[in-house]
């Protein structure tokens, strides 16, 4: 029980206590999780874990899920990259 209170806690320190409902505008602070989403079609780019800037789409090299995060709307193993 002691084990599910503290990993508990460390989960809380880390994604905030909940999601208000709230969206994160461009340019500002996101986590990239379900906790700070960017609002609309905005995506998180991520400099760090969990930290990073709502943007419009995301730079060459950057960690992706789907072609249309990316400016170059080329996702390929994971990473941005230039249309071949």
């Amino acid at each position: 029980m002691q084990l599910l209170f503290a990993l508990t806690l460390i989960f809380l320190a880390l994604f905030g206590y909940a999601s208000t409902g709230e969206c994160v505008p461009l340019g500002e602070y996101c986590s990239g999780t379900f906790f700070k989403p960017c609002c609309a079609n905005l995506v998180c780019e991520l400099t760090a874990p969990f930290k990073g800037t709502c943007v419009a789409c995301k730079s060459e090299k950057s960690f992706c899920w789907s072609d249309s995060e990316c400016c170059t709307k080329e996702c390929t193993w994971g990473t941005c990259r230039k249309p071949t």
